[in-house]
C-alpha cells in the first residue's frame, strides 16, 4: 500500500480578503526554510476558475447552484492535476477548497443530497 505525505493546506474567506496573497507569503517563508511548497491555487492559468469568476462578478449571469457547485469542484480537479503535475511538494497551499464550492451551493439554495 502507498503512503501518503505532505500537507495541504487551504485559506479560506469572502472573495478579495488577501487569501492568495497570504498562500504566496507562506510560501516564501517556507521556501526560506527548505520546506518543497507547490501554489496551484494561484496558477493563472486555471481556465474553470476565470470562467466562474467572470460569472459571478457579473449579476446577469450568475450560476444557478448547479452549475455553479459543477464549475468549482471542476476546477478543483483542474487544480489537483496542476499539483500532480508538479511532483510531490511537502506542502500544497490552497486559496479556497472543493468545501468552499460546497458551501456556496449550499447558500445558494441546493439540498444537501444533491451536494
Amino acid at each position: 500500500m502507498a503512503t501518503i505525505s505532505g500537507l495541504i493546506v487551504a485559506l479560506e474567506g469572502i472573495d478579495g480578503a488577501g487569501k492568495s496573497s497570504q498562500c504566496q507569503l507562506v510560501a516564501e517563508k517556507l521556501r526560506s526554510r527548505g520546506v518543497s511548497v507547490s501554489t496551484p491555487s494561484s496558477d493563472p492559468q486555471r481556465p474553470l476558475r476565470r470562467a466562474y469568476k467572470n460569472l459571478i462578478d457579473h449579476d446577469e449571469g450568475f450560476p444557478d447552484a448547479r452549475i455553479s457547485v459543477l464549475l468549482g469542484l471542476a476546477d478543483f480537479a483542474y487544480v489537483k492535476q496542476l499539483t500532480d503535475d508538479e511532483g510531490e511538494a511537502d506542502v500544497v497551499l490552497l486559496d479556497r477548497y472543493a468545501y468552499s464550492t460546497c458551501a456556496d451551493a449550499l447558500a445558494l439554495g441546493m439540498q444537501p443530497e444533491q451536494v
